[in-house]
């Protein structure tokens, strides 16, 4: 499955992934651009090619992965279809990419915040000081909704 086959009515798998409009729009721009810019064809190989691309890109994890999910989202789209070996093999191949060591998703480090990080009354009061009475009473309302769990 190296090459995404073409509907029976002849239009390509691109123009079917240009076709649709979604939240994935933007976040799809990158991968389009790249395909042109390396003349590269909708097709497994340029789907892996992209994704050891933009693992090597300077950007945040979280970044990367909505990239990287857009791209599988869509292909899922335009290749959707009833019969259930075609939609195994494609999830077959998509799961493939993030098992690969060069394709593999970055992973995000969440860090939950430390204890020291929580403000102490007299951090508050500094905080608030070259504030008007207006802002400070809508800071502390709203720390205290936090602290009270609400």
């Amino acid at each position: 499955m190296s090459s995404l086959s073409e509907p029976p009515t002849g239009e390509t798998p691109l123009a079917r992934f240009l076709s649709i409009k979604d939240r994935y729009s933007s976040p799809l721009k990158p991968f389009l651009r790249f395909l042109q810019e390396n003349q590269l064809e909708l097709n497994l190989a340029s789907v892996r090619a992209y994704f050891v691309y933009v693992n090597a890109l300077p950007l945040a994890a979280g970044t990367k992965l909505i990239r990287r999910y857009a791209v599988k989202a869509r292909l899922r789209t335009v290749l959707s279809s009833t019969d259930f070996n075609q939609q195994a093999r494609l999830a077959a191949m998509l799961q493939s990419l993030d098992h690969d060591s060069q394709t593999r998703a970055p992973s995000v480090v969440r860090t939950g915040i430390p204890e020291d990080r929580i403000l102490g009354r007299d951090e508050f009061d500094r905080l608030v000081a070259g504030t008007s009475r207006r802002t400070s009473l809508f800071v502390w309302f709203r720390a205290c909704r936090r602290l009270s769990g609400s």
